[in-house]
């Protein structure tokens, strides 16, 4: 064997470990980024939606385990209230500021 082709093959092998390691860094990033989420790799799940006009929702949302009912506008977001599990059901806990709005 060349002093050329031991040189090349010292590169393959070298280009092959470092395809490697980058594919197992990979893997390993996936599965890692999966830790803390919740059904379906989703941190959010919309529970129900109640429509009350023509632009505005009501919106029952679960954020990990929370859970919060929204009102939605056109123009806006508003925290309504959270959500307490009671018994296997949701109750209502307690309203917040309903002078808070988000906009959109």
């Amino acid at each position: 064997m060349s002093e050329v082709d031991a040189y090349v093959a010292r590169a393959v092998v070298a280009l092959l470990v470092i395809v490697l390691l980058a594919l197992a860094a990979w893997l390993a990033a996936r599965r890692w980024a999966c830790i803390g989420r919740t059904r379906h790799g989703r941190h959010l799940e919309l529970i129900e939606v109640l429509l009350i006009s023509v632009h505005g929702r009501l919106l029952v949302v679960r954020a990990g385990e929370r859970t919060f009912l929204l009102g939605v506008t056109a123009q806006s977001v508003s925290l309504l209230a959270e959500l307490k599990l009671s018994g296997g059901q949701e109750s209502l806990d307690s309203k917040s500021d309903h002078g808070t709005n988000n906009s959109a």
